[in-house]
């Protein structure tokens, strides 16, 4: 066989389009484990502070049994970034189970680009090379990478801290600013001390309620516990349209 009907490389556009889409693909499964993996991360993060929040409420949790829980989830959230995010991201995906994905995604019957890998850089007939590469180039333009690796997994994980962030948020507005910052110190293993809520006590006029005559001088009298306002209390007074 002359040299002249042999090649050892593909020819240049199908080679370009055929790497390019295999490329694509592995950029997607590579970005969708670390999407899953990140939001599968956080969704553990803000669930074990909804749950520490929750139990320290209710339970009212020493500091050593907060600070034993914080410690397990350090440990707990190390081991789950190692095995859902940075391992993932270190591993060499297989070509062949890009390949197969784009298959099954183009349809039955479609095998060329696990053959095309097969026999990539080896010495070839000139004519069998150009046939394969149209072959190839034809499934490819069938499959549609985005609907060959499914987004399920990182949906999920997605969906789960969207949830989890609802919950946290919640418990933000139930609890007010303060106690909740105080609340999730505590849930990451710190000593603060948690602030009540501001309550207010009137000591004149007894009771909270009055009756004073236009033009007599009257002294009110409150009390102020747990958290005080910034700009401290202020008197609003209302009065009818007519007495202005």
């Amino acid at each position: 066989m002359s040299s002249s009907n042999t090649t050892t490389k593909p020819i240049g556009k199908h080679d370009a389009f055929i790497t390019a889409r295999l490329e694509r693909t592995l950029r997607r499964i590579r970005t969708l484990d670390l999407f899953a993996g990140g939001f599968g991360f956080l969704a553990g993060m803000l669930a074990f502070v909804a749950l520490m929040i929750v139990l320290d409420v209710t339970l009212k949790l020493s500091d050593a049994t907060r600070q034993v829980f914080a410690l397990f989830f350090v440990v707990a959230a190390g081991f789950y970034l190692w095995l859902a995010v940075v391992r993932p991201l270190l591993r060499e995906i297989n070509p062949h189970y890009v390949a197969r994905k784009l298959e099954q995604n183009a349809g039955p019957g479609r095998h060329y680009v696990v053959n095309w890998l097969d026999l990539h850089g080896q010495q070839l007939p000139g004519a069998f090379r150009a046939g394969l590469d149209r072959r190839v180039v034809h499934d490819l333009e069938a499959a549609d990478p985005e609907r060959a690796i499914s987004n399920r997994n990182a949906l999920i994980a997605a969906v789960a801290a969207g949830g989890m962030a609802v919950i946290v948020l919640s418990l933000f507005i139930v609890l007010g600013p303060g106690p909740f910052g105080a609340r999730f110190g505590r849930a990451l293993g710190r000593s603060v001390e948690v602030p009540a809520r501001t309550t207010i006590e009137i000591i004149n006029p007894p009771g909270g309620d009055g009756v004073v005559t236009i033009g007599s001088p009257v002294s009110i009298v409150v009390r102020l516990t747990g958290l005080q306002p910034r700009d401290g209390a202020v008197l609003q007074v209302r009065h009818e349209p007519s007495e202005s």
